[in-house]
Order: structure tokens, then C-alpha cells, then sequence
């Protein structure tokens, strides 16, 4: 009888390399994340100084596109509106050279989420299955209507019948 009970688990002793595969990666990716915690937090706090930074450039561009026209009849301004162009090049360039470097974490965080959801139905299964391990220490008469209930309310949640 324990022989036949083995030969049915038999197929699901293959996923067990796999689960395990699972785990390292779970580490992996808790490291990935303390590491990306670590490296936000400075990050933000530059973000918000950014913010004001950016806002007073503001009135720089103002200032800018007043002596653009300004050069049209007064030539000796333009090495300084050559300036006020190259400051505010390199502020753009800059941010888009830390928006390109932040595009792979987002990518890497859909990812995730992705794969979060492909495991939604290893989270079903699991209770699933607890229910089904949990009709076990029951009394021997009392089992077999459990075991039957259970089965029940799985088949209607699946839209199944009993036949």
C-alpha cells in the first residue's frame, strides 16, 4: 500500500529541484533588494534637492530667452547666452543620464511583478493543499466526509460538478 501511495507522489519528487532552484533566487532577490534600499535612499534625498535646483532654472531659461533676444541687437551678449545654453545642456543631459541609468530598476521591478503573479497559483495550490493535508489527523470516521466536502468546495470554486 505505501508502495502505491509513492508511485502516486512519484511524479512531483521532480519539482523539488526546482523549488529549491526557487529559494536561491528568493535569497538572491531579497539581497538585490536590501542592496536597491540602500542605494534609494541617498537617491531620493538627492531627488528632492533636484527639485529646487531644477525650478530655479526656471527663471534661468526666462533670463535665457530674454538675452537670445537681446543678442539679436546686442552681439557682445552672446558669449553669456552661449553660457546660460551650455549650463542648462548640462543639466538636461545629466538627468537624462540618471533617468537612463534608473530604467533598468524599473524594468527589473516589472519583472518581478510578473513573476509575483505567475506564482499567485502556487499560493492557491498551497491552501489548497493544506486543506487537503489538514483532513489527515481527523478520526477515521469523521475523514472521509471531509476529504468529500473538501473536494466539493474545490470543484465549485473551479466550476466543476461530482459526478
Amino acid at each position: 500500500m505505501v508502495e502505491a501511495v509513492a508511485k502516486i507522489f512519484e511524479q512531483t519528487k521532480t519539482f523539488k529541484p526546482r523549488f529549491d532552484e526557487l529559494g536561491e533566487a528568493i535569497e538572491q532577490i531579497e539581497r538585490l533588494g536590501e542592496a536597491a534600499a540602500r542605494t534609494f535612499a541617498p537617491l531620493k534625498a538627492f531627488q528632492s534637492h533636484l527639485v529646487y535646483l531644477v525650478a530655479s532654472l526656471d527663471s534661468i531659461r526666462v533670463f535665457q530667452n530674454n538675452l537670445a533676444q537681446l543678442v539679436r541687437a546686442f552681439s557682445p551678449a552672446q558669449p553669456l547666452q552661449e553660457e546660460l545654453a551650455t549650463l542648462t545642456d548640462a543639466f538636461e543631459s545629466e538627468l537624462e543620464g540618471l533617468v537612463g541609468s534608473l530604467q533598468p530598476a524599473k524594468d527589473f521591478r516589472d519583472r518581478i511583478l510578473v513573476l509575483a503573479r505567475s506564482l499567485d497559483q502556487a499560493n492557491e495550490m498551497l491552501d489548497e493543499l493544506r486543506e487537503l493535508q489538514a483532513s489527515f489527523p481527523a478520526r477515521a470516521s469523521t475523514a472521509p466526509r471531509q476529504a468529500g466536502d473538501l473536494i466539493e468546495s474545490i470543484l465549485e470554486r473551479e466550476g466543476g460538478e461530482l459526478r
